[in-house]
């Protein structure tokens, strides 16, 4: 009696610290996936559009899903290869399209440098593990090779896994090397000086 005892509370332990580690969950890497990059406005995102809606419902399901800002928007896609599905995304815009706005400044733009606006950042991390960062370097990538001179994003201040060290785990984007320069309403205004080549 006492080792079936001992044997159900031995299971039900292993599930809970399985789940903890994301037991259930499918780990992206370089060998399962892939990224793409979709001009916006262009004939194949519009293919896409749906897709990203659906999975903006399940990372942002009080928010709505607005397209990308502009004529020159880029959407990176981060693809599950066996299923072939799109699994998370980022959307970037060039900050000239807002510099004429009178709080540019106030929202970390500098007007005296070349920028990149991360709009979203979405991943399904409920099905999936280590999708958000992959993007983010792609990102950074890009933004190097295009003579980008910074990146710039606003995080939710109630999100601390993205902007937080959380004990022995930083932040999404602590980890992937934004710092928080300031504050806007309810958000961290945070800003990735990028390197020249």
């Amino acid at each position: 009696m006492f080792f079936q005892k001992y044997l159900k509370y031995k299971i039900k332990y292993l599930k809970l610290k399985n789940a903890q580690i994301g037991g259930d969950q499918i780990y992206i890497d370089k060998a399962n996936s892939q990224i793409k990059i979709y001009d916006y406005p262009s004939s194949k995102y519009d293919k896409i559009h749906q897709v990203l809606k659906d999975l903006y419902e399940i990372c942002e399901p009080n928010d709505q899903f607005l397209n990308p800002h502009g004529d020159s928007a880029k959407v990176f896609t981060l693809e599950y290869i066996p299923n072939n599905k799109i699994v998370g995304f980022a959307v970037i815009t060039d900050l000239k399209l807002f510099i004429r706005d009178k709080h540019f400044e106030e929202q970390g733009g500098d007007k005296n440098k070349k920028g990149l606006f991360i709009t979203s950042v979405c991943a399904n991390t409920a099905t999936y593990r280590g999708v958000a960062t992959p993007i983010l370097m792609i990102i950074k990538e890009y933004s190097i090779n295009n003579n980008y001179d910074y990146l710039l994003l606003h995080a939710k201040k109630d999100r601390t896994y993205l902007h937080d060290n959380l004990g022995l785990r930083q932040g999404l984007y602590v980890k992937n090397g934004y710092k928080k320069i300031g504050e806007y309403g309810d958000f961290y205004i945070m800003r990735m000086d990028l390197p020249k080549i």
